[in-house]
């Protein structure tokens, strides 16, 4: 499996003021990210492919589901993000 790097300034419900803050939201936003490819990819592994797929082909379904799972944790009411962040920041003033 492999895992492209998705940038950051997705959005996360969160008054973030620090530039920690910010960085932390935006790692949360990245790993839901990339859970989001994974699970796309394995949800892909179930369709029956019996006809032969090229390489193009194989390269533009893996760019869509990278795009799609971008997209997915932008959406700023991505609560599994918002769960992260908020779990890390309390594991964070303890």
């Amino acid at each position: 499996m492999e895992v492209r790097g998705y940038g950051t300034a997705v959005p996360i419900k969160t008054t973030a003021q620090s530039e920690q803050q910010k960085e932390l939201a935006a790692a949360c936003s990245d790993f839901t990210a990339v859970f989001y490819q994974m699970v796309l990819q394995e949800m892909d592994k179930t369709i029956d492919r019996s006809s032969n797929t090229s390489a193009e082909s194989t390269f533009f379904q893996e760019f869509f589901y990278d795009e799609i799972s971008k997209e997915l944790a932008k959406n700023p009411d991505n609560q599994l993000a918002n769960m992260l962040y908020q779990e890390l920041t309390e594991k964070a003033k303890k």
